[in-house]
């Protein structure tokens, strides 16, 4: 509106030298300048009134909105700024709506980019903490290797000095009991007479506790030297193993009327000695714990495993499985780890003889090769002990 009033007193001020000519000339710019600074409606408003006060101010007659219909030129000024003016109109409103949309486009863009400069804020403060995390965790990791790997000297350390400690206190025991042994049997033999009953019980009680020693310290030497006398690993056939391991106890099988089935067994590298060890307790066990009016019978067997696991080397490892069957006593499974320990016995002394550690030298032997020992058993129908070992030897012997 005002726009249209400074329009209609400026063409009012220069109407002397203007006259007639270009009645809206002034309303031109006044559309012009509601439509740049506007929207449609005040654009449309401004065309309206400035076509009114220009008829009514300076077309003739003046004063009045009548026209002369014969004036042509009085038409072709309204119609010039009609169209001029509508021109104006539109293209200041699609300027002003292209102006909106980049706003809006532009208003967008910058919430995205917030959003973008916000996430990549939050991300590398999240790396930030997460490589924090990593360093604390490789850190404790370093710290932690660092402590089992001084544990594990220490271990070693102090196994090796047991190991040793046993051998050289097992080496030295058994020349005090050899003496023992051999006076006792003098004694027995020489002066059974003079003893009496009593005296010659209490000689019996000795010689069997001595001779209980001797096997316990055997067995101790046998425990210890598994490592401290161990043979490389070579090619062996445990069919000539487990053999020999019948033959010594060819004696133990004719008093309690056994005897043993042995199946095809493999060649595979390992130490030669303690295979035979290993067949002579697991045997001699079959043999030993059976029931009273069967006649023990020990089954030897054997299979190759599929394929599966991948050695230190990074090659596919081949194992076989050994399986010791016998038709004793059995045990009863919840048992299972303490019959692998050392001294740990399911039955008393008076029943069964032995010493607690046959089994545990078994243990020994097997993780000595890289291999596993378990057993199932079921009390009264016999026990199956089932070793799996490599068939061929990768890891050094010193990482074991």
């Amino acid at each position: 509106m005002a726009s249209v009033v400074v329009a209609t007193a400026a063409r009012a001020l220069l109407d002397p030298w203007l006259d007639a000519n270009i009645p809206y000339l002034f309303y031109y710019l006044a559309v012009l300048f509601v439509a740049w600074r506007t929207q449609l409606g005040p654009s449309a408003a401004a065309f309206v009134l400035g076509v009114l006060a220009g008829q009514f101010f300076f077309v003739a007659p003046r004063y009045s909105w009548m026209l002369h219909v014969g004036d042509a030129e009085q038409g072709f000024d309204l119609l010039r700024f009609s169209v001029v003016a509508i021109a104006i109109i539109v293209i200041c409103e699609a300027l002003h709506r292209a102006r909106d949309r980049a706003e809006a486009l532009t208003a967008k863009a910058l919430a995205v980019q917030r959003q973008l400069e916000h996430e990549v804020t939050e991300r590398e403060r999240a790396q930030r903490a997460l490589q924090q995390s990593n360093d604390e965790l490789e850190r404790r990791v370093e710290q932690r290797t660092a402590e089992l790997r001084s544990l594990n000297e220490a271990l070693q350390r102090s196994n090796s000095e047991l190991e040793q400690f046993a051998a050289v206190a097992s080496h030295d025991l058994q020349e005090p009991l050899r003496k023992v042994q051999a006076f006792g049997d003098r004694l027995q033999t020489r002066c059974a007479e003079q003893l009496g009953d009593q005296g010659r019980d209490y000689l019996g009680r000795i010689l069997g506790s001595a001779a209980r020693m001797r096997t316990l310290i055997d067995d101790l030497l046998n425990f210890s030297r598994i490592t401290t006398k161990a043979q490389p690993f070579v090619p062996i056939d445990l069919g000539a193993a487990a053999a020999a391991a019948v033959a010594d106890l060819e004696d133990r099988m004719l008093q309690a009327g056994g005897r043993v089935e042995q199946g095809e067994l493999p060649n595979i590298e390992a130490d030669a000695s303690q295979m035979r060890q290993l067949f002579l307790n697991l045997i001699g066990n079959g043999l030993k714990f059976h029931r009273p009016g069967v006649a023990p019978l020990v089954k030897l067997s054997s299979r190759l495993l599929p394929a599966g696991a991948v050695d230190a080397t990074g090659a596919v490892a081949q194992h076989c499985e050994i399986q010791v069957e016998d038709n004793g006593i059995g045990f009863d499974v919840q048992y299972l780890d303490r019959i692998f320990e050392v001294f740990q016995r399911l039955h008393g002394r008076d029943e069964y003889e032995g010493t607690g550690i046959g089994l545990a030298i078994c243990r020994k032997i097997v993780e000595r090769h890289g291999g596993r020992i378990t057993a199932h058993s079921t009390p009264g129908q016999g026990a199956t002990f089932v070793l799996t070992l490599p068939v061929r030897q990768t890891l050094q012997e010193g990482s074991r």
